[in-house]
């Protein structure tokens, strides 16, 4: 990814937050965003077919939320403004976490209820335009 198409990319992120921030009410979080231009790692392993991922430090209200430049160029508009959405719902549900059963595949269900809840959000925003 050249420096021109990374700008482009970026440019899409930083429209989509200052759309979603404060809508979310987010306005008490401390989110650093990461922008990865090249090997797109999760928790230390290549993942370059992932999207995003989000860290959650729930009880101090503070996140990071890392973007793989690659794979954000891959998609359309309205593809990436629910992957943005969805990102940030895990803030909301990440201290479900605590006390999980060992054993139990807590994620899936995360990334469902995210789903729900970014498409929720964006219904919501669209019927008011």
């Amino acid at each position: 990814m050249t420096d021109a198409e990374y700008r482009v990319q970026k440019k899409r992120l930083d429209a989509l937050r200052k759309r979603w921030y404060f809508r979310l009410g987010l306005g008490w979080w401390k989110i650093t965003y990461r922008y990865v231009k090249d090997e797109f790692t999760v928790d230390g392993h290549l993942e370059p077919g992932t999207l995003a991922t989000c860290e959650a430090d729930w009880q101090y209200l503070k996140a990071r939320i890392d973007w793989n430049m690659l794979r954000v160029a891959d998609h359309d508009d309205d593809y990436l403004e629910e992957a943005f959405v969805h990102e940030h719902m895990h803030l909301f549900v990440d201290e479900l976490r605590e006390g999980v059963e060992p054993g139990f595949d807590h994620l899936v269900h995360e990334e469902r209820v995210c789903t729900q809840l970014a498409r929720a959000f964006i219904w919501t925003r669209q019927a008011k335009n």
